[in-house]
């Protein structure tokens, strides 16, 4: 009886180390992979109303919200067995990435997730940025140009064995290359205006939390993050009118009363909206196909 416990302890401690060999193997190839995707030199104007369009994309797209009202970055998480992920220091000071770096090279970041080597940036909703315009991504970049150098070193992102896991075992979007169709046509910018078209455009931002589908049901961030809302006809939105949704997206005050935690939903960036964007995401999510709440 005593052989069989041990000859048991033994084969469980053979299939962990198997599993975790498989899973910190799985994970390493899957984080140095190299990413041939090109990004065609964008012209970037530095004129005054493209910084100052560029500024207002970086606070209500939430560049503001992970990388700190001064972009000079911020730790996200600090923990041995998660990893420590940090925000890039945006911004030309020390231990800044903005002055190695040269505008296409920003542009397939944020388009395509991909660092200045190849690999996968971490942790980045690159597939919300994707669908922007060249005249969008050559403002935000036009108006990175100019934010006051902050010094500020962090240390490069480093996935934890329980964040490896999540990659391998349960498909966690971590790797943001991973999450994009590269080859994907990217459709022309549609005219501001209160249109399904154009809050299609500016929604785009919302996908990494609330899925293509805007059906929710996504959980971006640590332990214990709960769900993202589901924002189709069938789901959080179905009782709410145009001003109940655009008093949310300004206060963070749900039509219940409730105060919406800003760690989760960024409404404090997407106060930053004008009439003309927040009014077309409404007109757009009235339009999405209802998705029963997962």
């Amino acid at each position: 009886m005593k052989q069989l416990l041990i000859r048991g302890v033994i084969a469980l401690l053979a299939i962990a180390f198997a599993v975790v060999a498989y899973v910190m193997a799985r994970s390493e190839a899957r984080i140095s992979r190299i990413w041939d995707v090109p990004e065609p030199p964008l012209l970037v104007s530095s004129d005054s109303a493209a910084i100052a369009h560029g500024r207002h994309l970086a606070v209500s797209r939430g560049c503001t919200e992970c990388h700190a009202s001064d972009l000079g970055g911020a730790v996200m998480s600090d923990d041995g067995f998660m990893g420590y992920l940090a925000s890039a220091n945006l911004t030309a000071g020390k231990g800044g990435v903005l002055p190695q770096l040269t505008d296409a090279q920003i542009a397939r970041t944020l388009r395509h997730g991909i660092r200045h080597d190849g690999r996968s940036v971490i942790v980045m909703p690159a597939v919300d940025y994707f669908p922007l315009s060249d005249e969008d991504i050559g403002a935000l970049i036009a108006y990175l140009r100019t934010v006051p150098p902050v010094d500020r070193e962090l240390a490069a992102p480093r996935l934890g064995p329980g964040a490896r896991a999540l990659i391998v075992l349960a498909g966690e979007p971590l790797l943001s290359a991973e999450q994009i169709d590269h080859q994907a046509v990217r459709s022309p910018k549609p005219e501001a205006a209160v249109s399904v078209e154009y809050g299609r455009y500016v929604a785009a931002v919302c996908m990494s939390c609330h899925g293509e589908n805007y059906a929710g049901g996504l959980v971006n961030g640590p332990p214990g993050t709960p769900a993202s809302a589901n924002l189709t006809p069938a789901g959080a939105l179905a009782t709410w009118d145009e001003a109940q949704f655009l008093a949310a997206l300004r206060t963070g005050v749900l039509p219940d009363g409730r105060q919406m935690d800003a760690r989760v939903m960024p409404w404090m960036a997407f106060a930053e909206f004008d009439d003309t964007e927040a009014r077309a995401i409404w007109a757009f999510l009235q339009t999405v196909p209802p998705v029963a709440a997962r």
